[in-house]
């Protein structure tokens, strides 16, 4: 992958921040990747060579890399800390982790704890399902691979842009870190999962060696955020007081007398955007279903 300097950055400073210190390990897949798109996933390995990344989009990542290397050096030392676990799936995958944080419990029993930089806006609509996905493959992996028996898991989240002006607010954090619990899933339910995703990223690596269409990204994977019709109580208005799925209904909505508006409300329509497609999908420039969404959609989102 080729990282550009569009910041014009001085060299040293350039440098340091396209590096990219990740491996595997040389494991064939990782957490990381089985819950990600196996579309994706196959179009990064058929292009790894072709693959242009801004160094500008690597901000946060530094962050997150500071972060790691603060927690890694300062926790206690019966803390394990940048643990890489293997473990062969019976599929003939071999597959690995890196644990940010164990701690051991006085039961005989540990605590995973993985390091998160997101923003505060990010936490306050519960807990966002890939890290429920990514801590319980942890779990399950140590157990397959160790027989370790994890009792509890949390992420430690970092926000990055928390206010502190803000913190009053309904529901927002009221500290720049958070100590988040992780539901523990039971050992059938991750393997399942495990299992899943790993048939799913095979069925797609398969489809790329016979050169057939790959599974096509679902909505969740590129982010994709609905077309909505917003009625708004006034042009000064920042906010919605409703939204709605279609101009219809938004229509229906503001003229119900029981909604207080007045003549000075309007709808704003908002179109629908796949937001990793456009802005962070490193393939999505060799991406046929991306290449086939903007035609249908004439450029526009």
């Amino acid at each position: 992958m080729e990282v550009k300097n569009d910041l014009g950055l001085l060299e040293p400073l350039y440098k340091a921040l396209a590096r990219d210190s990740y491996t595997s390990g040389g494991a064939d897949i990782t957490p990381t990747t089985w819950m990600d798109s196996p579309r994706i996933a196959q179009l990064k390995k058929a292009h790894k060579d072709e693959i242009e990344e801004s160094v500008s989009k690597r901000a946060f990542s530094a962050l997150g890399n500071g972060f790691h290397n603060v927690m890694e050096t300062s926790v206690s030392d019966e803390v394990i800390t940048e643990e890489r676990i293997f473990w062969k799936h019976p599929d003939g995958l071999l597959t690995s982790g890196a644990i940010d944080a164990r701690i051991p419990k006085g039961d005989g029993t540990w605590i995973i704890v993985d390091y998160k930089v997101t923003s505060a806006h990010g936490t306050m609509y519960g807990i966002k399902p890939a890290w429920k996905q990514q801590l319980n493959s942890y779990a399950y992996l140590l157990k397959k691979a160790s027989n370790i028996e994890v009792s509890e898991l949390y992420v430690l989240a970092m926000l990055r842009d928390w206010k502190s002006a803000e913190a009053g607010r309904p529901g927002y954090p009221a500290a720049p870190i958070m100590q988040i619990p992780i539901p523990l899933w039971s050992f059938e339910d991750a393997q399942a999962y495990v299992d899943e995703r790993i048939s799913l990223h095979q069925e797609a690596a398969y489809f790329a060696l016979i050169g057939e269409e790959l599974p096509l990204c679902t909505a969740e994977e590129m982010w994709e955020r609905q077309e909505k019709f917003a009625v708004m109580k006034s042009a000064s208005h920042k906010r919605a007081s409703r939204l709605l799925d279609t101009m219809e209904d938004a229509i229906n909505w503001a003229a119900d007398p029981i909604n207080g508006l007045n003549d000075k409300n309007f709808i704003q329509h908002r179109p629908g955007k796949r937001v990793r497609c456009e802005d962070w999908c490193e393939v999505a420039s060799f991406c046929s279903q991306h290449k086939a969404y903007l035609e249908s959609s004439n450029g526009n989102f």
